[in-house]
């Protein structure tokens, strides 16, 4: 990591969002990476060793729970930060792997909620 540049994972079916995410994530000096989907997480995340993920909720084939679940089961990633970022976050409580997340937050979201928990997961580490 150079110059205090993050690498974030977003996980998001809707590719636009994804990409809009990463752009922004992008500008304020981040190093990102989209997957459109919840398979092969734990691949691109051994790959790619984020240090934030964020993660939709409601995604076909495997869902943000389980992408969850996932990442929790594997000692490699289970401390790996994740801010949740779905259309169903404000019925959603902090359950389970829910548990887990720095944030859940509904969309749409504006930029400065987005950068405002980035900044408070980067300075919790």
């Amino acid at each position: 990591m150079r110059n205090g540049v993050k690498r974030i994972l977003i996980i998001d079916d809707e590719n636009p969002i994804a990409e809009m995410i990463g752009d922004f994530c992008a500008t304020i000096g981040h190093q990102t990476r989209v997957l459109n989907d919840g398979e092969g997480v734990l691949k691109v995340v051994r790959e790619f060793k984020p240090h934030l993920i964020l993660l939709d909720l409601v995604m076909p084939e495997v869902s943000g729970i389980e992408v969850m679940e996932t990442l929790l089961a594997d000692p490699a990633t289970k401390d790996i930060p994740v801010i949740v970022i779905s259309t169903i976050a404000n019925g959603v409580t902090a359950e389970g792997a829910l548990k887990e997340c720095k944030a859940i937050l509904s969309k749409p979201i504006t930029i400065r909620t987005l950068r405002d928990n980035i900044q408070q997961v980067f300075s919790n580490k």
